[in-house]
């Protein structure tokens, strides 16, 4: 029996990865709504799942942080279209691209506030992208990383 070396198999490795990501949701395929939102009341894209959370916070603000396979730009896309649908309105630019390849959109709903942070979920991530949905009062401001 005849042995590859270890670098033919890393790079089959790889190129199923890629594969796998060119058949994924980030593939340009628009993202629906997951019919079980988490307590937010923020829509999640279908797929992706809540990976920490934080409730009564000081100030009364509440994080959760989700991740899930999606590019950055389709997950703008989702949250640019889908907020208003659930009475959230956009503040001020609506979507910022800010450094480090992160995009932040800012909503307001009566007395709450609401910031969406977007990004990869790493170097290795492989089309894997995080969603940090972070709801407040309204009087207490929402931090910007």
């Amino acid at each position: 029996m005849k042995r590859r070396p270890v670098g033919v198999w890393a790079l089959l490795v790889v190129v199923a990865a890629v594969q796998g990501c060119q058949n994924g949701a980030g593939s340009g395929r628009s993202l629906t709504v997951s019919p079980t939102p988490f307590s937010l009341d923020i829509p999640v894209p279908s797929g992706f799942r809540l990976r920490s959370h934080s409730d009564d916070t000081p100030g009364g603000s509440t994080t959760h942080e989700y991740i899930g396979w999606a590019t950055r730009e389709s997950l703008r896309d989702f949250y640019r279209s889908e907020m208003p649908l659930v009475r959230w309105r956009a503040v001020g630019n609506e979507v910022a691209e800010v450094a480090d390849d992160r995009y932040l959109l800012l909503f307001d709903r009566g007395d709450e506030t609401c910031r969406i942070s977007i990004r990869s979920a790493g170097v290795f991530s492989f089309g894997r992208a995080v969603v940090v949905a972070q709801m407040a009062p309204r009087a207490g401001a929402v931090d910007v990383e």
